[in-house]
């Protein structure tokens, strides 16, 4: 499954449990390291890397990733819709 089919889904699983949610694009104008998925479900913020099953994060994306928890976000790098609903339920979102 292509990454962008998993972002999709995740983000219509979002809309649905009520979260408002919006995809960052790679490009030469936006930071690096972003997330994909920037998120507020229940007034908390949450940030989620999508890979691909087999893939990880770059290292300047897992530091983003790191401050944002470090900061009190939810934060989290998933390969599905069923890993990011794991990730909203264990923090009670």
């Amino acid at each position: 499954m292509l990454e962008s089919t998993i972002v999709r889904k995740i983000r219509e699983m979002l809309s649905a449990r009520g979260c408002w949610s919006v995809k960052f694009h790679g490009s030469v104008f936006a930071p690096k390291g972003n997330s994909d998925i920037y998120a507020c479900c229940k007034g908390r913020f949450v940030a989620l890397e999508v890979k691909v099953p087999g893939e990880g994060p770059t290292k300047l994306q897992q530091k983003t990733l790191d401050e944002l928890k470090n900061s009190g976000a939810v934060t989290a790098v998933v390969h599905s819709v069923e890993e990011a609903e794991s990730v909203l339920s264990k923090a009670d979102l």
